[in-house]
C-alpha cells in the first residue's frame, strides 16, 4: 500500500477502533455509560471540526474530487456516533441521528432499495450491540428509532427522487421544444405544432452557463484552419516537457468539449487522454479557473480556462504521465493564463478567417443560383444546379428535391443526388420531418442529427433506415404556397449548419422562381399531350412515342408491337343512351387499358372511339396475348350508369416492327388492316397483320 493511501485509511481504522473498543468496555462493564458519554462526545466534537476542515479544504479542489473526498468525513464519524449511539441509550439515544446522517451521506449516490436496506441494517446493528451493551430496547424505542432512522435516511433519498424526476421531466421537455438544445430533439409534430403556434426554435449560439455533463467528450473534431495552432501547442509541449497539449472547444451542438486541436498533428485524435482527469476539463471551463494537480513531485496535469472577452471557449490541458512535466506547479500556474490567451486569440484569427471564406463562398452561389437557375429546361437540370449551389454553401454529402401538394399534405421525392440511397418518387407523408417542414414553411437546421427522434422518418415510409451526421430542409415557397423543399444530409455533425441557414433561405428564394415556372411549364406540356376525357396520352404524344421507339429499334435491335382497338358499336351505344354515356364507356375501357398494360407500355386515344397501345420489346406473338387478354378484360366489365349495365366489346388489330411491318413508315397502316380484319370477322376479336396486309387505308 503506498505512503498516501495509508495516510488515508490510517484516521479511519483509528476512529472505528476506538469506538469498537468503547463498546466492548460499556459491555463489559469496565467503564460507565456516563464516563463513555463523554469520552465519545469530545472525540466526536473533535471528528466534527476535523470533518468540516477538510471539506472546507476540498471545497477548494474540482468538482470532480468532491465525492470521493466527501465520504471520507462520514465514514470517519460513523464509528464514534455509533459507538455513542450505544451506550446511550441505543434506539433510545439522540446520537441516532448522528448515524442515520452518516448513512445517508455515505449511501447518497446508490438507488433507493439499497438507501432502504442499509437503514434496516442500521436499526438491526444499533439494537443488537445495545443489547450486547445491557441496553434492552422497549416497542416505543423500537418505534421511535424506526421512524427517526426512516426520516432522515429513507425520505430525503425518496423526495429526491420526485424532485429530480421532475426536473429531468421539466429539462426533456425544455430540449424538446428548444429551450436547451434547439431545433434538435424536435419530434415532427412537434415541429408542426410549433410551427402554427408562431414559435421558432433557435439553437444556442454560444457557451451555455451549464453543462449538458461531467465530462468532456473527445473527438477528432474539426481542426483549425492552418497549422499555427498546433505548432503553437507543440511549443507548449516542448517548453513544459509534457506528453501533450490538447485544445478542447465547447461545441455547442453536440453540448460537450471537443478536442479541436492538438499537440501530436499526425494523430487523428490525441493520444493522451485519460478518463480521470476529463471531469476536470469540464470543471475549469465551467469556474473559469486554473488547476495544477498536487498528487505527484511534478505536475502531471495542468488545465486553463481559455475566454475571449467575456465568452468561455473551452479549455487547454498539459498533460504528462510518470514523474510527471519538467516544470514546477508554481511555474505552471503562471504561464498557463499566458499560454490560454494565446490560443484564444489563434483561435479567434481563425474563425474570423473561415467566416469571412465562408461569407464569400455564400456570395459566389447565390450570384451562380441567380445567373443559372432561370436558364434550367427540366426539373432535373435545375435540381442539378441546386443542389452544386446548396453543397458549395454547406459540407453536405447528399441532398433532395421534392415535390410537395399542400392541398393533398403529401409529396414525393423527385430528383436526389446520385449517390442518394432514398430512391426517387418514394412518397413523402406529414407525419415525417420533410412533411412537416413543408407543412409549417420554416427552414429548420439539425447541427447535429444524431439527437432526433429515431423512431420518425426524414421522407416518409419505405426510405432506407441510416445515420445521418447533420440535417437542413429547406422549404421552397412561391406566391404564399410551399411549391417543395431541399433536403440536405451530411456524415457528421455540422456538415450543415444553423449558420449557413439564413443563406440557404436566399437560395430557395431563387429555386423556388425557377421550380414555379418549371412546373407551369410542365402543366402545360401534359395538357398539351394529354387527352382531356381519359386522361391518356393523345394522338400527338403517342405519334412521339411511337417515332422514339421505332429509332431505337433500327439504332440497337429488338422489336416493337402496335395495337390498335376500335369500341364496338359505339354510334349505337350513343344513340341509345346518350353522349354522356358514350364518354362514360371511353372513360371506363382508358381506366381498363391503363390497369391491364405494363409500366413501361404506352396505351392512348388515338380519336374518337380508337385506342392504341405501345408495347416495347414485344414480338407478334406476344402482343396477341396482351390483346386478347385486353379483349376479355373489357368485355368482362360492362359499364353501370344508373341500375343498368351497358356491355362493351373492342375489336383488335396487332402489327410488330419489324415483323408484320416491312418498313417503320407502315407499322400503323398493318395494325389498322388488321384491325379492319377483326371488324369484318364479326368483331370482339383480335387478329394480327402480316406483310401482304400493308396497304393504304381507303
Amino acid at each position: 500500500m503506498t505512503r498516501p493511501r495509508a495516510r488515508q485509511l490510517a484516521p479511519l481504522a483509528a476512529a472505528w477502533l476506538a469506538s469498537a473498543a468503547a463498546i466492548g468496555a460499556a459491555a463489559g462493564g469496565w467503564w460507565t455509560p456516563g464516563t463513555l458519554a463523554v469520552s465519545l462526545a469530545a472525540a466526536l466534537t473533535i471528528g466534527v471540526g476535523t470533518a468540516l476542515a477538510v471539506a472546507g479544504r476540498r471545497m477548494t479542489e474540482p468538482l470532480s474530487s468532491v465525492p470521493r473526498a466527501g465520504d471520507r468525513p462520514a465514514r470517519l464519524l460513523l464509528g464514534p456516533s455509533l459507538a455513542l449511539a450505544v451506550t446511550t441509550g441505543a434506539l433510545g439515544s439522540p446520537a441516532l441521528a448522528v448515524v442515520a446522517l452518516c448513512v445517508l451521506w455515505c449511501l447518497r449516490r446508490r438507488p433507493l432499495w439499497s438507501v432502504a436496506i442499509a437503514a434496516a441494517v442500521t436499526m438491526v446493528v444499533v439494537a443488537l450491540l445495545g443489547i450486547i451493551a445491557g441496553t434492552v430496547p422497549t416497542l416505543a424505542e423500537v418505534a421511535t428509532g424506526a421512524t427517526l432512522v426512516a426520516a432522515i435516511v429513507i425520505a430525503p433519498k425518496w423526495i429526491g427522487l420526485i424532485l429530480g424526476e421532475r426536473l429531468l421531466q421539466e429539462r426533456r421537455r425544455s430540449e424538446r421544444l428548444g429551450g436547451l438544445f434547439g431545433e434538435r430533439a424536435l419530434t415532427p409534430a412537434q415541429l408542426i405544432s410549433i410551427q402554427r403556434s408562431g414559435v421558432v426554435a433557435r439553437p444556442l449560439s454560444g457557451p451555455a452557463g451549464r453543462f449538458g455533463g461531467a465530462a468532456a467528450e473527445a473527438s477528432p473534431g474539426p481542426r483549425a484552419s492552418a497549422d499555427a495552432l498546433p505548432r503553437y501547442l507543440r511549443d507548449v509541449r516542448d517548453w513544459a516537457g509534457a506528453d501533450e497539449v490538447v485544445f478542447w472547444r465547447w461545441d455547442t451542438t453536440q453540448r460537450a468539449l471537443v478536442a479541436t486541436s492538438w499537440s501530436t498533428p499526425e494523430a487523428d485524435a490525441p493520444r493522451f487522454v485519460s478518463e480521470d482527469w476529463l471531469p476536470v476539463v469540464s470543471w475549469v471551463t465551467q469556474e473559469r479557473l486554473v488547476h495544477v494537480d498536487r498528487e505527484a513531485a511534478s505536475p502531471r496535469l495542468g488545465v486553463g480556462p481559455v475566454e475571449w472577452g467575456v465568452t468561455s471557449l473551452g479549455a487547454l490541458s498539459l498533460a504528462r504521465g510518470g514523474d510527471g512535466m519538467r516544470v514546477s506547479r508554481d511555474e505552471l500556474r503562471e504561464w498557463l493564463p499566458r499560454f490560454t490567451s494565446h490560443v484564444a486569440t489563434l483561435s479567434d484569427l481563425f474563425e474570423e478567417r473561415d467566416a469571412a471564406t465562408r461569407q464569400t463562398r455564400h456570395v459566389q452561389a447565390l450570384l451562380s443560383a441567380s445567373r443559372e437557375f432561370p436558364a434550367s429546361r427540366t426539373i432535373p437540370e435545375f435540381a442539378t444546379l441546386l443542389f452544386r449551389e446548396a453543397m458549395v454553401i454547406t459540407s453536405a454529402q447528399r441532398a433532395a428535391l421534392v415535390r410537395w401538394f399542400p392541398e393533398e399534405g403529401r409529396g414525393a421525392v423527385v430528383w436526389a443526388t446520385p449517390d442518394h440511397p432514398v430512391p426517387l418518387g418514394i412518397p413523402v407523408t406529414g407525419g415525417s420531418y420533410t412533411g412537416a417542414v413543408c407543412a409549417g414553411g420554416t427552414t429548420y437546421v439539425w447541427d447535429d442529427a444524431r439527437l432526433l427522434d429515431p423512431s420518425a422518418r426524414i421522407y416518409g415510409d419505405g426510405e432506407p433506415v441510416r445515420a445521418l451526421g447533420a440535417l437542413g430542409i429547406v422549404p421552397l415557397h412561391r406566391a404564399g404556397q410551399v411549391l417543395g423543399a431541399l433536403v440536405l444530409e451530411g456524415d457528421v455533425p455540422r456538415d450543415v449548419r444553423a449558420d449557413d441557414r439564413r443563406t440557404l433561405r436566399y437560395l430557395a428564394d431563387f429555386a423556388a422562381i425557377s421550380l414555379a415556372s418549371l412546373l407551369e411549364l410542365e402543366i402545360s406540356k401534359v395538357k398539351a399531350t394529354t387527352d382531356e376525357l381519359t386522361s391518356l396520352p393523345n394522338r400527338r404524344a403517342f405519334e412521339e412515342h411511337l417515332a422514339q421507339r421505332l429509332s431505337e429499334v433500327d439504332r440497337v435491335g429488338g422489336s416493337v408491337a402496335l395495337i390498335v382497338a376500335d369500341v364496338d358499336h359505339f354510334k349505337r351505344i350513343n344513340d341509345t343512351h346518350g353522349h354522356q354515356v358514350g364518354d362514360a364507356v371511353l372513360q371506363a375501357i382508358a381506366a381498363t387499358l391503363r390497369d391491364s398494360v405494363r409500366d413501361f407500355d404506352v396505351p392512348a386515344r388515338y380519336g374518337g372511339e380508337e385506342f392504341v397501345i405501345l408495347l416495347p420489346h414485344t414480338d407478334s406473338a406476344g402482343a396477341m396475348d396482351t390483346a386478347e387478354r385486353l379483349r376479355r378484360a373489357v368485355e368482362s366489365r360492362p359499364v353501370r350508369i344508373g341500375g343498368s349495365a351497358v356491355p362493351v366489346t373492342l375489336s383488335f388489330g396487332v402489327a410488330s416492327y419489324p415483323g408484320s411491318a416491312s418498313s417503320r413508315e407502315s407499322v400503323f397502316t398493318a395494325a389498322d388492316r388488321a384491325l379492319y380484319k377483326a371488324k369484318a370477322d364479326g368483331r370482339n376479336c383480335v387478329r394480327s397483320a402480316s406483310p401482304r396486309d400493308i396497304q393504304p387505308r381507303l
